[in-house]
């Protein structure tokens, strides 16, 4: 790598400083209630599928819709986990 002024910089020496930085910002998780699961699916659902979550996820667990059905069924399946209790 290149510094500005010309100098030639230790790659090693670059990639602490990158993993110092990614350590000082690193991102602290959300976490959603279950109710907030539940609208997040319904509403996911509605946009990608045109039904509710409810529906959603009795067919889908049900096997009417599969994971490889199309990738909005992807998308949507991906939130089940955080509908359920």
């Amino acid at each position: 790598m290149v510094a500005a002024k010309g100098h030639i910089r230790n790659p090693a020496q670059t990639a602490r400083r990158a993993r110092a930085a990614m350590k000082q910002s690193a991102v602290q998780p959300d976490y959603i209630s279950r109710a907030e699961g539940v609208e997040l699916l319904d509403r996911q659902a509605r946009k990608y599928l045109g039904m509710s979550g409810a529906e959603f996820r009795a067919k889908y667990k049900s096997g009417e819709l599969r994971y490889s059905d199309s990738p909005h069924v992807a998308r949507v399946s991906f939130l089940i986990p955080l509908a359920e209790e």
